[in-house]
């Protein structure tokens, strides 16, 4: 059996090769209605787009395409909420890794990035005046990186900008952690490592 490359698959065969049997809804017994959709928003979510957007791809002169997923998809989280979404941002790294291989004979570039603590609707609330604050658990994570913070917008946005850009063309199948250092903490707490509650930096 051949190797598909360019010249012996087309876009509409590759996207009815790889949607074989994962169109149903099959939900494991046990799993929640926020569980399952973190599974279907955080795994299949990106497969889905990134399959359809194949023949849009293979027009561009630097195809590539950028998963995002959590620093929680490497963490062996143990406290109570995080199993699923952690196993989802897990899938999403292994199916960029996979993506990254089966869309290589299209020369499409997979890449992902995992993110630690950044503002967003999950980690944030809003205050009396409305505004938007990291909540408790966010702060006290983000006080362990390295840096003490929560990331800024402008922290995330780069490292995708030089994935999608010229300066990452000879970039493939990476997944780069952009977390302030916290998973670094993160495997010495899971180590066995436990870190005093009052070690932050501030």
């Amino acid at each position: 059996m051949s190797t598909p490359n360019q010249q012996t698959i087309g876009p509409e065969d590759w996207i009815k090769t790889h949607s074989v049997n994962v169109n149903g809804e099959v939900r494991p017994a046990g799993v929640s209605n926020l569980g399952y959709a973190y599974t279907q928003s955080y795994a299949l979510g990106p497969y889905f787009v990134t399959v359809s957007a194949i023949p849009l791809l293979r027009k561009s002169e630097n195809p590539n395409v950028i998963i995002i997923s959590s620093v929680a998809g490497l963490a062996n989280q143990r406290a109570n909420g995080t199993f699923t979404y952690g196993v989802s941002k897990a899938g999403a790294i292994h199916m960029s890794s996979m993506l990254a291989g089966r869309l290589h004979p299209l020369k499409i570039r997979v890449n992902c990035i995992c993110p630690g603590i950044f503002p967003s609707e999950m980690t944030t609330k809003k205050d009396e005046n409305g505004n938007l604050i990291l909540g408790e658990m966010g702060t006290k994570a983000s006080k362990r990186c390295t840096i003490g913070r929560p990331g800024k917008p402008e922290e995330i946005a780069a490292p995708i900008l030089l994935l999608a850009s010229k300066g990452g063309i000879y970039m493939n199948d990476t997944c780069i952690n952009v977390d302030g250092g916290r998973w670094m903490v993160m495997r010495g707490i899971y180590d066995g490592l436990r870190l005093p509650e009052d070690t932050y930096i501030d």
